[in-house]
């Protein structure tokens, strides 16, 4: 009892937090976007696969979507779709959700009801008809329902008016004979139409005329909606809009004219959030108004509201609109801080460049040439009208505004356009232009990156001309002028550069290339942006900076905290200085943008614009930020609009639901159809403890059907579920929503689910519990027949069992007496054969000590060999002296196969004497004896080699081995493999730099923690040399920034170990590695053989081990 008082204190937590956030997010400020047209979701027969004819919508407190449709009531989830006949099979007409008693009310024609379920969740039409007095049975269309607080459920039809309230139903019909047009409840008062009378309102059960309600005798009114506190908006056919104070009707002047109503056929409207108001035709589409009678946004057939047929509109919580049309469903994303311009408003091709100036906007694209618009302070006619100005050039990257001229580059040349008298020409024709900028000492100079060099472009007697610069070369799509003349300019690979001009800015002086060398972290990849007063570098690892008194780049500092080391492909500023971002990995690119706060920091907002997810392309990106409520991005069908100012409740909650439960044996059967009812009968998404089934064994196969009342962008929710006394954890967030398993075994068990949207916001987790009951065979009763059954085998084989021991007894008796003899017998002859076995033990002891003495001087040999061994390696001590160093040295046997070698060495060449400290890490071949003879002939080799011949570069010194392997070996003669695979590393402490050659054998290296591999040659010391093959290579590695390296054999990584007793593995030993570069050099010995302790355990060690570091802080 007291687990499921808690489980229900659970619950009612959750709904409390649920509705909580619902209401929060509705009182948040609500805007309908000017600029551009909301995204529109249309749905066919094809999608929900019932009539095309629609006249209503509702939505239920669990997030799902009614509609009324000619073949009944559509259901849908956001992932499926459902259609609930009503018994008479007729068309519905009109839905209404009763909150309090959370039931959806439907009217059809001659029957009106609500919809409830069975046991097994499915959904049914329950009648109200019974209720009704038998002789106002007799009625047709049901058109409205108005769900109310205190005065019932209306049901209006154009014969006589329903109310249900508190189970009866009281009617009201026509006091003459014209029948009811119209009816609509507005400030908790029911208003009525009546045809040839006028307009009514409900008082004391009677219907009475308001004061001058009879000028509509003769005219429409298809809404009635609250304007403000004391006046009410009416909507006619004909005669136009009207405000109603309760005693005159005065005519409200909007930009919509009485014959643009007449023509459109006004037939719903519906206020919206209380600023604005959706007027529904049946020609036109959707118009939005605004409480001054601007008109905000025209939706119709032309921007891709499919059929323009509108019979009804509703607001869902998340204050987006739905609408039922003659022709299917749509669905109207209003609350939303994007909108589009896209080929619905004729603009056939994405932007790549845009500029706003005399309260127009330019948009420059990629295949159609450049578009304007209107901006703000439109009329009717102008809102969202896009015009071409020049079809003809293509390829546009940049617009730059001088006064009333534009500057339009484009792939072959410059356009100039005067907005003043429209007049245009042409300069730099036959150039490829991506970037202008304004130079710092003349802003009215502008130069401009192209295909093949930079553009100097200036203005003589109004008219604009290109001068190529001298010495510019190449493709220059990113240049900032960081000091004057002064440029940092990227070529289309990303190659950074620093130019310098001559002082008239018509000739490079000087050109200087970047690369990793100089602290970037990549010789490619590299864009430059102006940023305010400042350049930034876009790289495949976060933002850089330039450090002119060092001449280097280096990251950030202001960026690594919100970008670390993203790849950024796009950075642009504002006038807020805020920054805007294209990037992330390079599969999901998105949108970031770095808010200023009032302590100069910047913070990182990402959630809104996992709506642009992978919108942009490489080529073309753009951004645009205008002001604090205008930023415009490029997309692949042509720009969105982003208004910052519309705040959104990301983390507003919503529903995942278990919609269905099947079991999936020879034939699917349905055990649960998706909604539950509480004790009151209400319908409800929470299971309660009554409706867990107890399943019979032999239906253990399941199928789950789960979805999320989640709309916008739903196609991108993806899903996780657990089943909890099954799975051990949730699964991979996936977008199928459905979960099948099959052969469960009897127990208790709860399917959970939990959707994730576009913003990364997951919903509440929806469960099903449910029992399996045990086969017959495993049930309590068949185990108390297993006990008496055993029971009863159990005395019937002891009693077997007596008698034929007893019988046995006789017969062993008899054997037993026959055996002694024979005993007796033979004991005599075991007698002599112990004697025999004395004297060959005494054999044997005697031949063990033998063989005992030849061990132990074996082994005195051998401990003498590793004495001469551990003085052929140098001494830590002397390492030390010279480097910051430790040596892991660990061999398998008594002596090693693996060796080390070190020594500080001079050359004297030219007079000038070049001083390096080599070491060395060699693992010759097998181990033991064998490997510790070829580890002494290398030793004696590389003595002879470096010191002798004084021979110091890496690579030579492994040519010499290798030569000198093959000549002590006798590899022609004998056709030994004798060798080793080695990695040699020469230090110049002078130079900062670092040497590095290998045999197989790599080096690691870390530096500003950042961890590097460089593998050696694919040849081993000893083998016969490749024909491609010339020599071995050699690498050089700075050491200006602190550098720690370790040189290895392959001991360490192949060694077994671990609870599974496998390999550690040379990835896991390179993280170690990496992870141990950050302690001082006795610590990382330390930590190296702490590991390596933990990981052998019990295990043998298989091979010799050697591990060499080094760190390096000159």
């Amino acid at each position: 009892m007291a687990s499921g008082s808690s489980m229900k204190k659970s619950l009612l937590f959750t709904i409390t937090i649920f509705f909580h956030f619902i209401s929060a997010a509705q009182n948040l400020p609500f805007s309908v976007k000017h600029q551009g047209i909301p995204a529109i979701q249309n749905y066919s027969t094809k999608d929900y696969n019932a009539d095309p004819l629609n006249f209503d919508i509702t939505q239920d407190e669990r997030g799902i979507m009614y509609f009324a449709n000619s073949s009944g009531v559509l259901e849908y989830d956001g992932s499926k779709w459902r259609l609930q006949k009503l018994p008479n099979e007729s068309r519905v007409y009109s839905l209404a959700y009763d909150q309090q008693k959370h039931r959806v009310y439907v009217g059809g024609i001659g029957d009106f009801g609500y919809l409830s379920s069975d046991q097994q969740g499915i959904s049914k039409f329950i009648s109200l008809k019974p209720l009704i007095p038998e002789k106002h049975r007799n009625f047709k269309h049901v058109w409205l329902i108005f769900s109310t607080s205190n005065q019932g459920t209306i049901f209006f039809t154009t014969s006589a008016i329903y109310i249900l309230k508190q189970g009866k139903i009281e009617v009201i019909t026509p006091v003459g004979k014209n029948p009811f047009h119209a009816a609509f409840f507005v400030n908790n008062i029911l208003y009525v139409r009546v045809w040839g009378e006028g307009l009514k309102k409900l008082q004391n059960g009677n219907l009475t005329l308001v004061p001058n309600g009879n000028s509509f005798a003769q005219e429409r009114i298809y809404a009635l909606l609250p304007f403000d506190l004391n006046r009410l908006l009416v909507i006619t056919r004909t005669k136009g809009l009207f405000l109603y104070d309760g005693k005159n009707f005065t005519p409200w002047k909007t930009q919509l004219s009485s014959k643009y109503l007449e023509g459109a056929q006004v037939y719903f409207s519906k206020a919206l959030k209380n600023k604005y108001f959706v007027i529904a035709s049946l020609k036109k589409g959707v118009t939005i108004l605004d409480k001054k009678g601007i008109i905000i946004q025209q939706i119709d057939e032309s921007i891709g509201l499919k059929s323009p047929y509108i019979y009804n509109l509703f607001s869902d919580k998340d204050n987006n609109i739905w609408v039922a049309k003659s022709e299917g469903l749509g669905q109207i994303t209003l609350n939303t801080p994007f909108s589009f311009y896209n080929q619905n408003l004729g603009l056939t091709s994405n932007i790549t460049s845009s500029v706003i100036t005399q309260n127009t906007a330019y948009f420059g694209t990629m295949q159609k040439g450049i578009f304007t618009i209107p901006w703000q302070n439109t009329n009717d006619q102008e809102l969202n009208n896009i015009k071409s100005i020049n079809d003809k050039i293509t390829n546009i990257f940049d617009i730059e505004v001088q006064k009333d001229d534009l500057l339009v580059g484009y792939n072959a040349g410059v356009w100039i356009y005067n907005t003043s008298n429209q007049k245009s020409y042409e300069i730099a024709k036959e150039r490829y232009i991506w970037k202008f900028i304004n130079t710092i000492a003349n802003p009215k100079v502008l130069i401009a990156g192209a295909r093949n060099g930079l553009i100097k472009i200036i203005q003589e007697n109004d008219q604009w001309q290109a001068i190529s610069i001298k010495k510019s070369l190449g493709t220059i799509p990113f240049l900032v002028e960081y000091k004057p003349g002064q440029l940092l300019i990227s070529n289309d690979n990303g190659v950074l550069s620093k130019v310098s001009l001559n002082p008239l800015l018509d000739s490079i002086i000087n050109q200087k290339k970047y690369d990793t060398l100089q602290g970037l972290p990549a010789n490619n990849g590299n864009r430059v942006f102006q940023v305010g007063n400042q350049a930034l570098i876009a790289t495949k690892s976060g933002i850089y900076q330039y450090n002119e008194a060092q001449d280097r780049f280096e990251k950030h500092p202001k960026f690594v905290r919100l970008v670390g080391n993203l790849l950024i492909r796009y950075i642009k500023g504002d006038k807020q200085g805020n920054i805007w971002l294209w990037a992330g990995s390079p599969n999901q690119l998105n949108v970031l943008f770095l808010k200023k706060q009032a302590d100069g920091f910047h913070q990182l907002i990402k959630t809104p614009f996992q709506k642009l997810k992978n919108t942009f392309t490489e080529l073309d990106t753009h951004i645009n930020p205008i002001d604090g409520q205008n930023v415009l991005f490029s997309s692949p069908e042509g720009a969105i609009h982003y208004d910052p100012s519309i705040k959104i409740n990301y983390d507003q909650p919503y529903l995942s639901l278990i919609r269905r439960v099947e079991t999936i044996a020879d034939q699917d059967s349905l055990i649960f159809g998706g909604s539950f009812l509480d004790s009151l009968g209400h319908i409800t998404h929470i299971q309660p403890k009554k409706a867990v089934l107890k399943l019979p064994y032999g239906l253990n196969d399941l199928r789950f059907t789960f979805a999320a009342t989640y709309y916008e962008d739903n196609d991108q929710l993806v899903y996780s579920h657990r089943l909890k006394g099954f799975d051990a954890h949730w699964s991979d967030w996936l977008n199928a929503t459905q979960k099948e398993y099959t052969n469960l075994p009897e127990g208790k068990y709860t399917f959970m689910v939990k959707a994730r949207n576009i913003y990364g916001k997951e919903s509440l987790v929806a469960s099903y519990s449910f029992k399996v009951l045990p086969p017959w065979h495993r049930t309590v009763w068949a185990y108390i027949g297993y006990v008496f059954i055993a029971a009863f085998v159990v005395w019937a084989i002891v009693k077997l069992n007596v008698r034929r021991l007893q019988g046995q007894k006789r017969r062993l008796e008899h054997v037993v007496q026959r055996r002694t003899a024979e005993i007796v017998e033979k004991n005599n002859s075991l007698r002599m054969q112990k004697e025999e076995l004395e004297a060959l033990n005494e054999q044997i002891i005697d031949q063990k000590q033998v063989i005992e003495k030849k061990n132990e001087d074996i082994v005195a040999s051998i401990n003498y060999a590793r004495r001469i061994q551990t003085a052929m390696l140098p001494q830590m001590h002397l390492i030390k002296e010279s480097l910051n160093a430790f040596i892991l040295y660990r061999p398998r046997d008594i002596v090693s196969g693996d060796f080390y070698w070190f020594a500080d060495v001079e050359l004297t060449a030219l007079k000038q004497t070049k001083k390096r400290s080599i070491i060395i890490a060699a693992d010759c071949t097998g181990h033991g004896v064998p490997g510790a003879f070829v580890s002494m002939v290398g030793n004696e080799l590389l003595n002879e080699i470096i010191k002798r011949h004084e021979v110091h570069e890496p690579y030579q010194i492994l040519e010499w081995l290798n030569e000198g392997i093959k000549r002590v070996f006798q590899f022609k003669e004998t056709r030994s493999r004798d060798g080793m695979d080695i990695a040699i590393c020469a230090i110049d402490k002078e130079n900062k730099t670092m040497e590095f050659a290998g045999a197989h054998n790599p080096i690691l290296y870390v530096q500003n923690g950042e961890m590097m591999v460089i593998k050696g040659d694919k040849i081993s010391v000893g083998e016969q040399w490749p024909k491609k093959m010339k020599r071995h290579t050699n690498h050089t590695i700075s050491v200006e920034e602190p550098t720690t390296f370790y040189l290895f054999s392959d001991g360490f990584q192949d060694q077994f170990g671990g609870a599974n007793g496998k390999k550690f593995m040379r990835a896991k030993f390179y993280r170690l590695l990496h992870e141990a570069s950050n302690l001082t050099i006795d610590k990382q010995q330390a930590l190296l053989e702490q590991r390596l302790d933990d990981w052998m355990g019990e295990q043998s060690q298989i091979d010799d081990i050697l591990v060499l570091g080094v760190h390096v802080d000159l």
